[in-house]
């Protein structure tokens, strides 16, 4: 598909239309003509036309440009506003495309543009989770959700109080496996540290996870049934480590002792090897 210049004021207002701008190159500009389009030539209401955007910043400018692009085009059917002011030339070229289609009197564009300066307040123009949380509240009963629902803006001390309560039951408790205990104090494991995973995790809804979300009970008899013989696997094996060190102590050391030459004597030395072997 080739990308043409956008035509604000002569393209279609049917359909779906991808639009690719960088910075500073008159996106507000381009969707306040737009707007103004909607209003004229298909005699949409304010709370007909949606407008979504991503910061509370870009919504209340844009508020303000569009109620503004309206005052000037009335002023300008009204013959009180100069066509060749700034904001006058805006209005110029709206009014120019339109009155080339002969489609509609001054009247009728008064008229509209009077209704949509005095309902401007309902004017459907929102941040997208302003816009999510309309809809949740405005069908609560298809959605199922409640009438109280409240939009928080930051559920970083939700997530970290959720943690510390997993953390609490299930890693604070006396029945923790010692292996996975020492572990966890090993790697320096603390409900910050996984309060910051969850956060990734939540921030890529779409990722595929490594992990089971809801296990079958009878497989998670299973695990914990691997995860003790495990354990216990290991703490044979540590077992039997310190009964051969006790034996074989000091031919252990001189074996080590006896290697040194070939090691960096910045790391490897005798003194090292003397202060691991006491711990």
């Amino acid at each position: 598909m080739r990308a043409e210049p956008l035509e604000v004021f002569g393209c279609e207002l049917d359909g779906i239309t991808l639009i690719e701008a960088s910075a500073g190159t008159g996106k507000t500009w381009n969707i306040c003509a737009l707007y103004l389009r909607l209003l004229l030539e298909r005699s949409l209401g304010v709370q007909q036309i949606l407008v979504v955007t991503f910061t509370r910043a870009a919504t209340a400018e844009l508020r303000e440009r569009i109620r503004l692009r309206i005052v000037t085009t009335l002023a300008q059917l009204r013959g009180a506003q100069d066509p060749h002011s700034p904001d006058g030339l805006f209005a110029t070229e709206l009014l120019k495309s339109l009155s080339s289609r002969g489609e509609f009197s001054q009247t009728q564009l008064i008229g509209r543009l009077e209704t949509a300066l005095n309902l401007f307040d309902e004017a459907a123009i929102y941040t997208i989770h302003g816009f999510c949380q309309r809809v949740l509240t405005d069908t609560a009963l298809t959605t199922g959700s409640s009438y109280q629902l409240e939009m928080i803006e930051d559920d970083g001390e939700m997530r970290r109080a959720a943690v510390a309560d997993y953390w609490r039951r299930t890693i604070g408790s006396q029945a923790l496996d010692r292996v996975l205990t020492r572990h966890l104090r090993d790697s320096k494991q603390s409900p910050e540290l996984w309060a910051d995973i969850l956060k990734r995790v939540q921030d890529r809804p779409l990722a595929n996870l490594r992990w089971p979300e809801d296990p079958d009970e009878s497989e998670a008899v299973a695990d914990r049934s691997v995860a003790g013989t495990c354990a216990r696997t290991y703490e044979d094996a540590f077992n039997a480590v310190r009964e051969i060190w006790s034996v074989e102590r000091e031919a252990a050391l001189s074996l080590l002792e006896a290697g040194l030459g070939q090691l960096n004597n910045n790391s490897y030395n005798t003194s090292s090897i003397q202060q691991g072997a006491t711990r």
